[in-house]
């Protein structure tokens, strides 16, 4: 069976990705799934050849979000990025009631409560309290949950998980940048074709002795491929040992790419490709 799983529920940032992939990879007659378990979608994802999954990868403000990149180095290798999709992200702050002077607790995902804390503390400073904060899976999840608690708290996610959950929007554009986008990315079993608006993702450990990574750069830089993203994370094996997440210009079909990645393959410990794939900015 054709699935597409998105990360959240019905009203979810990843579920505006989803439509835009839906678009993008004609996705159209695949049935519709969500879960609010990354872990859960990447697994899914692995075991069916069949099915695609929508993850949050990083934030303009809050950066890379973790553990989506932790749970993609922990898959099967078959598993590979096909698509990125860039969203503007637009936040809302949504109740019962409609009153901003009762909100004292604000509950949402850890990302959102971050791209908010500015907004979050103002409110408490003009109303005299300190409004606290509260953690769920996704931003949808955090409206619906409403229904669970008294009109103090309130949720920060988009306009349309109010209207799916029947709340009503307090607050609009309530993150403290106003240029905030969310890259998301669709993973599947699927390959890819050179567009000439591509991406490649990998990721490798290195010994732990001076220079290693630098080696590793360094053949980027006498490719001339651009690198236009780093991050490194515990290796989660080793205490120190942590592995480095890279993103360049460029398909695994070019043979700079190729070779320049064939090369970094001998000098590592570790390395996992994550996939060549072409960019569709939403947000422009």
């Amino acid at each position: 069976m054709k699935k597409v799983i998105f990360f959240g529920q019905k009203g979810s940032y990843s579920e505006k990705a989803m439509f835009e992939a839906q678009k993008i990879c004609d996705f159209l007659d695949y049935e519709i799934e969500s879960s609010s378990y990354i872990d859960e979608i990447i697994q899914e994802v692995g075991n069916s050849p069949d099915s695609v999954g929508i993850l949050p990868v990083e934030n303009s403000i809050e950066g890379i979000v973790r553990e989506t990149v932790d749970k993609l180095i922990q898959a099967d290798n078959s598993v590979k990025i096909f698509q990125e999709i860039v969203l503007p992200i637009s936040h809302c702050l949504i109740n019962k009631t409609g009153k901003i002077e009762d909100v004292k607790v604000v509950l949402s995902h850890p990302q959102a409560l971050a791209q908010c804390s500015g907004y979050i503390k103002n409110l408490g400073n003009k109303y005299g309290y300190i409004v606290k904060k509260q953690t769920s899976v996704s931003t949808s999840e955090a409206v619906r949950l409403l229904d669970n608690y008294d009109d103090s708290y309130a949720a920060i996610a988009n306009s349309e998980a109010a209207n799916i959950y029947n709340k009503k929007i307090v607050d609009i554009g309530i993150n403290d940048e106003a240029d905030n986008k969310t890259r998301f990315i669709c993973i599947g079993k699927k390959t890819t074709q050179k567009t000439g608006n591509d991406k490649t993702s990998f990721a490798f450990t290195t010994q732990n002795k001076s220079g290693a990574l630098l080696d590793v750069l360094d053949i980027l830089r006498q490719n001339k491929i651009n690198m236009s993203h780093i991050d490194s994370r515990p290796s989660k094996k080793v205490l120190g040992e942590y592995i480095f997440c890279v993103d360049i210009d460029g398909h695994i079909d070019d043979i700079c790419i190729k070779s320049s990645l064939e090369e970094i393959k001998k000098r590592v410990n570790y390395y996992r490709f994550f996939g060549s794939y072409s960019i569709k900015d939403i947000a422009g």
